[in-house]
């Protein structure tokens, strides 16, 4: 009784999400273009420069300069962070 039990919860699991996956795809609205964000301090990939951390010399805790930051293709009604 316990193994039958447990085949039908095993399916129903493994079922489910590719259902619900299904019928996500069906409504979905089509991809727009990446969101992408572009910091000019440093290179991609490459380290982050003290000057941009609470290392530098003369930050105070919790203070020091941020790199400019910019945004592409941010998804509409999505709120914008600025200091």
């Amino acid at each position: 009784m316990h193994t039958s039990r447990f085949i039908v919860v095993a399916i129903i699991l493994l079922v489910m999400p590719i259902a619900a996956q299904e019928r996500g795809q069906r409504g979905a609205a089509p991809a727009g273009p990446p969101m992408t964000m572009t910091i000019t301090g440093f290179a991609d990939g490459g380290q982050i420069p003290v000057e941009f951390s609470q290392a530098a010399p003369g930050a105070a805790p919790g203070e020091g300069t941020s790199p400019e930051i910019k945004w592409m293709n941010a998804p509409a009604g999505d709120a914008v962070v600025r200091r």
